[in-house]
C-alpha cells in the first residue's frame, strides 16, 4: 500500500509540475521529476524520441530514488507533449507555449547531412543581443573531438540614440568526426548551447538544434591514417648558399574542414643527400576557429648546412615535397606538390665575391635610374621655363640653363648652342626651327 502511494505521489507531483510550465519564455527550462520502484530499469525502457525532437533534454540529475529531466525548447511555438509511460513511470499529455526572447535572437547555421569519417564539421551561432551588458558564452561538454570559442569569433555593437546599446556575436564550434570500420553510419552531433545571464540573475540556454549525419567510410585502398579536408603546402629557403654555413627552410602546412594535419617530419628526414646535413627540425602547430569552421596551421622550420659543392659548377637540387591527403569536396585522393628545386652552393671567397658583385650591379642599377630622373626633371623644367616666358628673351634664357645643366657650356648665341646639343645629341630639325625663330624675335628692328 505504500509502494502504491508514492507511485501515485510522484505522478501527481510531475503533473502539477507540467500544469505550472504550460507558458515559457525561449531561453528557460522546466523540470520532470520521476519516482518509482523500478526507477533505472523502467527509465531506460521509456521512449523520449518525441521528445527530444522540440527539447533538449539532460538528465544528469539522477539519484537512486528519483530522475530529473530538465528540457529547454530548441524554438518558439506551441508544442504537445505526449502521454509516455514506461512500466510505473509515466509522463502526462501536457500542451506547452514557448513565446519568443524579447533579449535574445539565436540563429544556428546550417549543418551538412553527410561527411567523411576524419573530417572536421563546423557550426556558427548568431547571437544577438537587446542589451549589450547581458554576459554570453558558448558552453559545451568537455570533449577531445570538440572545440568550442570560448571568445567570440566576432562582435558587433549598435548604438542606438536613448537606448541601451544592442550586441551581435558569432561564436562557432568544430567537431572531428571518428573513424570507424562501418561503411556508413548514422552519427548524432554534439549540441552546444549558448549561456546568457539576464538581468534577474538567472540564466537562459539555446542548445544547438538535434541533427544526425550520415559518417561515410573513405575508400579502403587508402591508408588509415590519412588526413581529410583542404589543405595548402608552401616552403621558404633561400638559392645561395656558403658552404658550411647554418641556413633554414620553412615549410608551412595549413589545413581546413580536418581534424589532423598530414605528418611532415619524415619527408626532412628523408632527403638522402650526403651533401646536406641537416639538424632537427622545429614545429610550431596553431589552431584558430573563424566562421570558416576551424584552420589548422604547423610550421617545420629545418636547420641545415651544405657542405660540398655537389657538381663542379656547385648546383645542387632539392627533391620534390609530395603529401597525400584526401579531398571530402571532390572524394577522391589529391597530393600536395612543391616541385623540385634547384640551389647553388660556393665556396666563401667567391660566395661573397658574387654578391659583391651583385651588389655593385645594384648600385650601378640605382645610379643609371638617378640619372634618368634627374634628366628627365631638367627636360620638364626647361620646357615649363619656356610655356612661362612671356618675352623671347626670357625663352633664350632657359635655352641657356638648360644647357649648362646638360653640360653644354657657355652659348652667347643661338648658333652656338644649336652647334654645341648637335654635336653632343646629334640633328634635331625641332631646335633648329625653334631657335631660328627666336633669333628673329630677338633681334628684329621695331617698326
Amino acid at each position: 500500500m505504500v509502494k502504491v502511494f508514492f507511485i501515485l505521489f510522484g505522478v501527481l507531483w510531475s503533473f502539477s509540475l507540467m500544469a505550472e510550465s504550460r507558458s515559457l519564455l525561449l531561453g528557460e527550462s522546466f523540470t520532470i521529476s520521476l519516482t518509482g520502484p523500478n526507477l533505472q530499469q523502467d527509465y531506460q525502457k521509456l521512449d523520449l524520441s518525441d521528445l527530444k525532437r522540440d527539447f533538449y533534454i539532460d538528465d544528469s540529475a539522477q539519484t537512486s530514488q528519483r530522475i530529473r529531466l530538465r528540457l529547454t525548447p530548441y524554438r518558439a511555438g506551441q508544442f504537445s507533449i505526449p502521454s509516455l509511460q514506461a512500466g510505473d513511470l509515466q509522463i502526462p499529455a501536457q500542451t506547452l507555449e514557448v513565446r519568443e526572447n524579447p533579449e535574445v535572437e539565436i540563429k544556428w547555421s546550417a549543418l551538412p547531412l553527410q561527411a567523411w569519417q576524419g573530417q572536421r564539421v563546423s557550426q556558427n551561432v548568431q547571437v544577438r543581443l537587446e542589451n549589450a551588458d547581458l554576459p554570453v558564452q558558448m558552453r559545451a561538454e568537455e570533449r577531445a573531438d570538440l572545440i568550442t570559442s570560448a571568445q567570440p569569433i566576432q562582435q558587433t555593437l549598435s548604438q542606438r540614440s536613448g537606448q541601451a546599446s544592442s550586441k551581435t556575436l558569432v561564436f562557432s564550434y568544430a567537431y572531428a568526426l571518428p573513424i570507424e570500420p562501418a561503411q556508413t553510419t548514422e552519427k548524432v552531433m554534439p549540441q552546444p548551447y549558448i549561456q546568457v545571464q539576464n538581468r534577474q540573475g538567472g540564466r537562459w540556454l539555446f542548445y544547438a538544434p538535434p541533427h544526425q549525419m550520415a559518417v561515410m567510410q573513405r575508400p579502403h585502398y587508402l591508408p588509415a591514417d590519412i588526413a581529410v579536408g583542404k589543405f595548402g603546402l608552401e616552403i621558404e629557403r633561400p638559392f645561395f648558399h656558403q658552404r658550411g654555413e647554418l641556413y633554414y627552410q620553412t615549410l608551412r602546412l595549413k589545413g581546413e574542414q580536418t581534424a589532423r594535419l598530414p605528418q611532415l617530419n619524415p619527408w626532412f628526414m628523408s632527403l638522402n643527400q650526403p651533401e646536406v646535413e641537416t639538424l632537427q627540425p622545429q614545429s610550431k602547430p596553431s589552431t584558430q576557429l573563424t566562421e570558416a569552421g576551424l584552420l589548422m596551421h604547423q610550421t617545420l622550420t629545418q636547420p641545415y648546412r651544405i657542405n660540398q659543392l655537389g657538381t663542379r659548377w656547385g648546383w645542387g637540387q632539392w627533391p620534390e615535397v609530395q603529401l597525400n591527403v584526401f579531398d571530402p569536396t571532390t572524394g577522391k585522393l589529391d597530393k600536395l606538390v612543391i616541385p623540385a628545386q634547384a640551389y647553388w652552393v660556393l665556396p666563401a671567397g667567391l660566395y661573397y665575391f658574387v654578391w659583391l658583385v651583385g651588389l655593385l650591379m645594384l648600385g650601378l642599377i640605382g645610379w643609371k635610374l638617378l640619372q634618368q630622373t634627374r634628366l628627365a626633371w631638367l627636360w620638364l623644367r626647361w620646357h615649363w621655363h619656356r610655356k612661362q616666358a612671356k618675352t623671347p628673351l626670357q625663352q633664350w634664357q632657359a635655352y641657356q640653363h638648360w644647357a649648362q645643366a646638360r653640360g653644354l657650356g657657355h652659348c652667347p648665341t643661338q648658333q652656338a648652342w644649336l652647334n654645341a646639343y648637335q654635336q653632343k645629341f646629334g640633328q634635331n630639325a625641332k631646335h633648329q626651327r625653334a631657335l631660328q625663330q627666336l633669333s628673329q624675335a630677338l633681334y628684329q628692328k621695331p617698326e
